[in-house]
C-alpha cells in the first residue's frame, strides 16, 4: 500500500468484503453447476468445466452472455456478439452504449412499433433515450414507455409507479 501511495498519491483503498465474494462465487458456482459438472475450482474468481460428450461440439459450446444492471439489457447485451461472446453494459455507460443499434434491436420494438416512434421523428436509440418517461409513456399509449425508460437508462425493474 505504501509503495502504491507513492505511485499515485490520489489512489482511494476500499476495503474488502470477502463474504460477498464468498457469497457471489457460490451463487455462481450454484447455477454453473445447474447447467455443467464443476470440474475443479482455481479461485474465487475462476472454475473450470469438464465437457464430455455432446458437449464437447462446437454447436453445444457456444453461448452469448449478457450482462447489465437489469434483465432487459442483459438479454440486449447477449444478442450483440452472437452466437458466442460476452457483452458487459455497465451502468455509467448507459444509455449512450446503445447509440449504435437500431431501434429493431431493442427487445419489444418490432416492424410496427418502429413504424409508429418513426412517425414522431424518432429514428435511433439515441433520439428515443433522449426522451423522457412522461413522453414515452405518451408514445406507448402505456406505462410500457416509462419502463422502456428505465431500463435503457439502468433502472432494475420499473415496476413502480410515477404519478
Amino acid at each position: 500500500m505504501r509503495e502504491a501511495l507513492e505511485l499515485c498519491p490520489s489512489i482511494v483503498f476500499l476495503e474488502a468484503r470477502h463474504e460477498v465474494y464468498v457469497r457471489n462465487h457460490l451463487e455462481i458456482r450454484k447455477t454453473v453447476e445447474s447447467c455443467i459438472p464443476v470440474d475443479v475450482i482455481r479461485s474465487i474468481d475462476e472454475m473450470a468445466c469438464r465437457l464430455s460428450g455432446s458437449q464437447r461440439e462446437e454447436s453445444k459450446a457456444i453461448a452469448s452472455i449478457g450482462l447489465a444492471p437489469n434483465r432487459y439489457l442483459a438479454k440486449l447485451a447477449s444478442d450483440m456478439q452472437k452466437p458466442d461472446g460476452l457483452t458487459l453494459l455497465r451502468g455509467e455507460d448507459l444509455p449512450h452504449s446503445l447509440y449504435s443499434m437500431q431501434l429493431s434491436d431493442l427487445p419489444g420494438v418490432g416492424y410496427r412499433t418502429e413504424k409508429h416512434l418513426t412517425h414522431f421523428g424518432i429514428q435511433t436509440v439515441e433520439q428515443l433515450s433522449q426522451l423522457d418517461r412522461a413522453t414515452l409513456h405518451h408514445l406507448w399509449h402505456t406505462v410500457w414507455g416509462e419502463r422502456i425508460y428505465d431500463w435503457l437508462h439502468g433502472e432494475w425493474e420499473s415496476l413502480r409507479r410515477r404519478r
